[in-house]
């Protein structure tokens, strides 16, 4: 596994990271030593950036994590994210958990099937006091006395604008509880206004091959200001990890001209993955696929043929030439899903040109 340094932070991390928002919950069929097996053994496979959320399975992510990893704590990089606060029915559901989850797994119920009254509404909480009790709380569940990287997790935009959040964040980082900071980014829209906040380390935007919003603008800011980049939802929340005849776009896609054009860009991909030889996951995650850096001077990429590769394409070539130790710009790396975290996939639906053009 290769290990990147992570923008200008004197952290490296392994290029594939572990996403952990499965870890846990009521819908998963893993127990708690099968998610541990699954996690030290990503770790022995060289796996050592793992990216969560206190919110995530109501906190059971963390606490897993905290089981996985203790010991080993200076073998990992760790970072998670606050922000949303987990109403009353959900508090509730974590304490009965252990309870409950048998007979969810036994009824085959899926999390879309409980009535919103049960589910609750999240809220969000950016504020001083809470950002630093959200900190301790993380440290406790993961047993460790530092987080390597405190992200803010989908913050509003006006959020952002205000900056409410620096002086608690720089409290932590002051104290050591926290490293770094950055932000998860709801929207490739607010990358303009993170990037100038002060003594911001990362941005996380969601990048696959079927959004690829970020790369125009706000990947080669990031890499302009040494600022690391993740890449979030590189299998775009499981359409890329699932066969067409699994996948449920009523679910998640109501607006039918909107459903319509996203089964024209799975298709379209599934195309170019069955030319290449490749399942759908394996294009989503390949590693002649990514953008390793976003290079002012693009790689001297050329397609099969010997011609040079259009410059959309160009930009988005890996080169050997341009990886993380001799290009001055930061490496962009991802997560993505229990235990199939991976480089951004960055080939557009609409490409015409086969996997061999991507080829440095």
């Amino acid at each position: 596994m290769e290990r990147t340094r992570f923008g200008t932070t004197d952290l490296y991390v392994s290029d594939i990271g572990f996403g952990c928002a499965r870890l846990g919950g009521l819908f998963q069929s893993a127990d708690k030593p099968g998610m541990v097996r699954t996690l030290r053994e990503a770790l022995a496979a060289g796996v050592t950036f793992y990216d969560t959320s206190d919110m995530y399975t109501q906190g059971e992510s963390e606490q897993v994590l905290g089981e996985a990893f203790h010991g080993v704590r200076d073998q990992v990089v760790l970072a998670s994210k606050f922000g949303y606060c987990l109403p009353a029915q959900r508090q509730l559901l974590s304490r009965v958990k252990p309870l409950v989850k048998p007979l969810v797994q036994r009824l085959g119920l899926r999390r879309e099937h409980l009535p919103s009254a049960i589910r609750g509404s999240l809220a969000q909480n950016f504020s001083p006091g809470y950002v630093v009790h959200a900190v301790e709380q993380s440290l406790r569940r993961l047993k460790t006395d530092h987080l390597d990287l405190c992200q803010l997790h989908s913050p509003p935009a006006e959020v952002l604008a205000q900056g409410d959040f620096l002086a608690p964040l720089q409290l932590l980082q002051r104290q050591g509880k926290i490293r770094y900071y950055g932000v998860s980014c709801e929207r490739t829209s607010d990358a303009d206004v993170c990037l100038r906040l002060v003594g911001i380390s990362s941005l996380q935007l969601r990048m696959s091959l079927l959004d690829q919003s970020a790369l125009p603008d706000a990947v080669k800011q990031a890499a302009a200001r040494g600022v690391a980049m993740i890449a979030r939802e590189c299998f775009a929340g499981g359409l890329l990890a699932k066969p067409a005849e699994a996948q449920d776009l009523d679910a998640v896609l109501p607006d039918d001209a909107e459903r319509e054009a996203k089964r024209h860009e799975i298709s379209a991909v599934h195309a170019i993955a069955k030319r290449g030889g490749r399942s759908l996951p394996e294009l989503a995650r390949a590693p002649t696929w990514q953008t390793r850096c976003a290079c002012a001077r693009p790689p001297r990429c050329r397609m099969a043929s010997g011609k040079p590769l259009p410059r959309c394409a160009r930009a988005r070539c890996l080169s050997s030439r341009h990886t993380g130790i001799a290009c001055p710009n930061p490496p962009l790396f991802a997560v993505n899903g229990l235990g199939s975290g991976s480089r951004c996939g960055v080939a557009s639906p609409h490409d015409k040109y086969r996997q061999e053009s991507l080829r440095a």
